[in-house]
């Protein structure tokens, strides 16, 4: 009968650890996913600065272009404004 509770000590414990990681990783999912969206607002607000039109009412569209072109370009759009990388080093990007 021992060897019984030992075993449910072990597989609780077990259980324990792999519950534990996934919620790590779902918080450093949810930390970067935070992350990029600051940079992609970030991102947003220097175009509506270059187009020189009122920040608030262009923002949320400057996204929503952002998000829908990011969409079409299989999330290399988001990964260029995220890494801050240009093939022009005279860009005033990010």
């Amino acid at each position: 009968m021992n060897i019984f509770y030992i075993i449910v000590a072990v597989v609780l414990v077990s259980f324990y650890i792999i519950v534990k990681e996934i919620r790590k990783e779902e918080k450093a999912q949810k930390e970067q996913a935070q992350l990029v969206s600051t940079t992609i607002h970030k991102f947003a607000v220097k175009v509506s600065k270059l187009e020189g039109k009122k920040k608030q009412v262009n923002i949320a569209q400057i996204k929503e272009i952002l998000k829908v072109t990011n969409e079409l370009l299989n999330g290399e759009l988001y990964t260029l404004i995220k890494n801050g990388k240009t093939k022009n080093k005279n860009s005033k990007c990010c």
